[in-house]
């Protein structure tokens, strides 16, 4: 089988001499052959590009998705305010990505190697996407959301979070008398019955409540001295 540059240099050669013929059957016979080569130059280049495109890896994004956890809230009339402490001086601003819906957010920042990602979902009000907006400072990003209705107070950042302290301040109220004989059994089956009936979310949130408060009875077992 003929190589690319062989047929091309034949072509050449075919041209060169049909502009030198001078009997009509020789130059039908050098078109007629003209149009083969050029056929199979097309048919050549079909090939090498399929087989170019069968050879070439596939690129696998090999970067390492982080969440952060670290967080401060605060408000003011207009906005809620998420401050996260993170060092991005070797982050670009664009770099940084801040996607919001009416009643959630997601801050992508994107590193060489590491992509981090703060995720937060069911907020406790809306908010006026069009006016949120974040800040990039060298060692920290700053989540203005601005609310629907200015000058309302936002007593935690989501809805899973009120929901757990109204049902902690319920479940406390209710059962005073039974907290003072033995408060750690009731805020056990409250936790319990909480897990069992909530979001994925909530499960999250307990669990994580659950793993801190073991891990500091395993630290200090015979509690304060």
């Amino acid at each position: 089988m003929e190589k690319l540059s062989e047929l091309n240099s034949a072509k050449v050669e075919i041209i060169s001499i049909l502009d030198s013929a001078k009997s009509q059957r020789v130059k039908n016979l050098l078109q007629n052959e003209l149009i083969k080569i050029n056929d199979e130059i097309a048919q050549r280049q079909k090939e090498d590009e399929t087989k170019m495109n069968v050879d070439e890896p596939i690129k696998v994004s090999t970067k390492v998705i982080v969440d952060i956890k670290e967080h401060a809230f605060d408000e003011s009339e207009k906005f809620v305010k998420i401050f996260i402490p993170f060092n991005v001086t070797d982050v670009k601003e664009e770099d940084v990505e801040l996607n919001t819906t009416e009643d959630s957010f997601s801050l992508i920042i994107h590193g060489a190697q590491k992509d981090y990602r703060f995720i937060v979902t069911s907020l406790l009000k809306k908010i006026n996407t069009a006016k949120s907006y974040r800040k990039v400072k060298s060692d920290m990003i700053s989540i203005y959301l601005k609310k629907v209705k200015e000058g309302e107070t936002w007593t935690c950042l989501t809805k899973t979070e009120k929901y757990l302290k109204d049902q902690k301040t319920k479940m406390f109220d209710k059962n005073d008398d039974d907290a003072k004989d033995d408060p750690s059994s009731m805020l056990m089956n409250m936790m319990k019955k909480m897990y069992e009936t909530g979001d994925p979310e909530m499960k999250r949130t307990i669990a994580k409540a659950w793993t801190e408060g073991q891990n500091k009875q395993m630290e200090n077992p015979l509690g304060p001295m």
